[in-house]
């Protein structure tokens, strides 16, 4: 396969046959392509119309580009003939012989669909760059389809298969190109990055059955989030390059705080969370730094919020919320010595001074106050927070049955199988060696 590939599709370069008519290059092309589809239909193996896959897509390519011709139609046109017997084929392929893409087929097929999408949409861009965008997003629907009916027809449980993530990158990575890239205006590219999250979650009940292929649209929903929550960081005070920065600030900030208390009640994400709520202190401090004029109430304004964060933190026995507080702390401290003070007059900067250690004793107090409240059972914060829950609980005179109980009722999850019992519990409270 490797050499009647690598001889169909280099012969027409090695044979400079690209001074001729492009267009008897295109079907050549196009009936070997075919030629290699069926073969490997029959003989049940994808290597033998993979490796032609590639040749088509690269060889053609290189020829037309050498050639130095404008016929970009017949290119682009050529590529999507490619792009639709290939795809066609692995569907084809998954259903006659009931045999879904495995990893290192997926990942070949991926490269493969890269490949395709930035050579078309290069093309597509230079020739006809209003409508590129739109066909863009139209592969993507087509992959979908392709893929859609391919699933439908494959019976048992090896219809959820890598493929589906593959497809899901695919789709992920052009419409987030296309749409945020290319057809959004720059000025609300932040506005639409905010609501994508929210927006995304309400597609995860279709990724129920296939957790994996949801990754790839988390991941790209993350990253475009992130652009443009640093965009906004670096827009200037009175930078007109973003609708409304500071109240989009604002927004981001309160959807980073709202997704560290959800990440960090998740098993699986706990370790994601701490980065997450420092991403919102930054928003916090960074948006009141451009609304607040007075540097004076802008460093009391931090001190307040420090304040706050670690009462929140005592609350609700998170550790690390409270320890992200000193960092608030910090800014507004050095803020003060290093900025307020200079140019105020002697009252002024003595009245400075009080409030910054008072809230500083105070600051001081509420976290030895969380420090000692909080013990390190566990390295992971949920199990953590779960095990210094049942010792409070145990404190207060509660027996396990009743701590087991409480527990269901606050909706805490049992993070092995089953959900809370007095054994459980029981177990818990002898293996730390807790006592009433």
């Amino acid at each position: 396969v490797i050499f009647a590939a690598s001889g169909v599709y280099l012969t027409p370069i090695l044979l400079r046959a690209m001074y001729g008519d492009l267009l008897d290059l295109i079907i050549y092309y196009s009936a070997w392509s075919l030629l290699f589809s069926f073969c490997a239909l029959q003989e049940g193996r994808r290597i033998t119309y993979i490796l032609p896959m590639f040749f088509a897509l690269l060889g053609f390519d290189i020829v037309w580009r050498l050639t130095g011709q404008g016929a970009w139609v017949m290119a682009a046109s050529y590529q999507f003939i490619q792009f639709a017997i290939f795809a066609t084929t692995a569907a084809a392929f998954s259903v006659i012989h009931q045999r879904p893409l495995d990893n290192t087929h997926a990942t070949a097929h991926g490269i493969a669909l890269v490949s395709f999408y930035v050579l078309e949409y290069t093309l597509l861009k230079q020739h006809i760059p209003d409508w590129a965008p739109i066909l863009g997003l139209l592969s993507a629907v087509l992959v979908y389809a392709i893929y859609l009916a391919a699933d439908t027809l494959i019976k048992g449980d090896r219809k959820r298969s890598a493929g589906a993530v593959i497809v899901s990158a695919y789709c992920s990575i052009v419409t987030a190109h296309t749409v945020f890239i290319e057809l959004l205006p720059g000025e609300w590219f932040s506005w639409a990055a905010l609501f994508l999250p929210a927006a995304i979650m309400l597609l995860s009940f279709r990724f129920k059955a296939n957790n994996k292929a949801f990754v790839p649209i988390l991941i790209t929903a993350g990253l475009i989030f992130g652009v443009g929550y640093i965009k906004l960081l670096v827009t200037g005070r009175y930078d007109t390059e973003v609708f409304m920065p500071n109240l989009a600030l604002v927004l981001y900030a309160v959807m980073l705080y709202a997704a560290y208390f959800q990440f960090s009640r998740q098993h699986e994400r706990a370790n994601l969370a701490p980065m997450i709520l420092y991403s919102a202190h930054l928003a916090f401090m960074v948006c009141s730094y451009r609304i607040i004029d007075s540097g004076l109430i802008l460093s009391l304004t931090w001190a307040v919020f420090a304040v706050l964060v670690l009462i929140v933190a005592i609350k609700s026995e998170d550790k690390v919320l409270g320890q992200s507080s000193l960092l608030i702390f910090c800014a507004s401290g050095l803020k003060v010595l290093l900025h307020d003070l200079s140019g105020s007059g002697s009252m002024v900067r003595v009245i400075i001074l009080i409030i910054l250690g008072v809230s500083l004793y105070v600051g001081g107090w509420l976290y030895q106050t969380l420090v000692r409240g909080i013990g390190n059972y566990h390295n992971n914060p949920v199990i953590n927070r779960q095990i210094n829950t049942i010792k409070r609980l145990l404190d207060k005179g509660l027996t396990a049955g009743q701590i087991a109980h409480r527990l269901k009722a606050d909706g805490v999850p049992y993070l092995g199988e089953g959900e809370w019992t007095e054994e459980r519990v029981a177990g818990i409270v002898q293996e730390f060696s807790f006592q009433k």
